[in-house]
């Protein structure tokens, strides 16, 4: 039985803000943010005090490692996330001087400045860790983040994506962000009869994040991929994958509409990306109520302490900062809901 969940009006007029933008006309260097000297002097002490107080990832308090001596460009950078373009590339971090767990707790502290990190998946971790996991740990099978085979343009959960390159892989593994802004305005201006089945939403069934013997998760009402509150749009969008896996389950195939709609959406994304490299010691962070992002195929080295290696942090900002229809925080609440969070972050 449906859940009854009315869409939210559709938004006509084209989307005049920074978030909109086409790839094909950005540049790496237009949405870095490079650390300086200040900033790594405060990256020092943090580390200096953890390691005077054995601090680690398992046992950091939400007091901890305020960075107040660079709040400013702490809130800069959440400008440029939240009102900006909605990407940021902070680069230059102190790889060399710390080790790896050390860099996870600098990309902790900063971003936990700008919202709590929330839950990845069952396991409990709130620092997920992007690998090829089938080489990581023989016998197992990789989804996703945790292959090496490409990922279609998606969205993630909570306000900011956050991904922290440690290492690269040995080829290939090219990083693309879409504005999902510039999606709608295109939509809008050639073919507006695909925002409403967009606006509607499409069913969702989603397999491989579940504990063992547990039910995939099956929604029971439509995920809107375009939403918006107070005359914000706000896109959210998995992957192509689970609705073709939803409508295989329900047995409800797609109406023309639907189907045209969901692959006008991809061809307009892959003709507006932003495609780059992010190499170690560089930190990713998008809005990911704006921001759609995916991945190319890539080849990894053979040895496991050469393999690519990225931290990857969800973090939930406030309605607030950011106003969002409550079909997509409803979703999200349902999501992360159903995963207790761990002090330890696990694979």
């Amino acid at each position: 039985m449906e859940t009854s969940f009315a869409p939210s009006k559709i938004q006509t007029k084209q989307i005049k803000h920074p978030r909109a933008w086409d790839g094909k006309n950005l540049t790496k260097d237009e949405v870095a943010f490079d650390l300086g000297p200040r900033h790594l002097e405060a990256f020092d002490r943090v580390i200096q005090e953890a390691r005077k107080r054995s601090v680690t990832l398992e046992n950091a308090s939400d007091e901890d490692f305020q960075l107040e001596d660079i709040q400013d460009d702490v809130q800069l950078i959440a400008d440029r996330i939240l009102n900006g373009r909605g990407v940021v590339i902070v680069r230059g971090w102190p790889m060399a001087r710390y080790t790896e767990a050390e860099i996870a707790l600098l990309y902790w502290a900063l971003g936990k400045q700008w919202g709590r990190p929330i839950v990845q998946s069952w396991k409990g971790d709130r620092l997920g860790y992007v690998t090829d996991v089938p080489h990581l740990v023989p016998g197992t099978r990789g989804k996703g983040f945790t292959s090496e085979n490409a990922m279609t343009i998606h969205t993630d959960y909570g306000g900011i994506m956050g991904l922290m390159a440690i290492r690269r892989a040995r080829s290939g593994g090219l990083s693309g962000l879409v504005s999902g802004m510039e999606i709608h305005n295109r939509i809008a201006a050639t073919h507006p009869e695909y925002l409403a089945p967009l606006y509607e939403g499409y069913y969702i069934y989603w397999t491989g994040n579940e504990k063992k013997g547990e039910r995939p998760i099956n929604l029971d009402y439509r995920m809107p991929i375009f939403s918006e509150l107070d005359g914000q749009v706000s896109v959210s969008f998995m992957n192509k994958r689970v609705v073709e896996q939803a409508v295989a389950e329900r047995k409800e195939p797609l109406t023309e509409l639907q189907r045209k709609a969901l692959e006008y959406f991809h061809a307009v994304g892959d003709e507006l990306k932003f495609t780059f490299m992010l190499e170690a010691g560089e930190a990713l962070f998008v809005n990911n109520y704006a921001i759609l992002h995916d991945r190319a195929p890539f080849e990894d080295w053979p040895e496991q302490e050469r393999r690519r290696f990225l931290l990857r942090l969800w973090l939930r900002t406030s309605q607030e900062k950011q106003p969002v229809h409550s079909s997509i925080r409803r979703f999200y609440d349902t999501m992360v809901g159903n995963f207790s969070p761990s002090p330890v972050n696990v694979i």
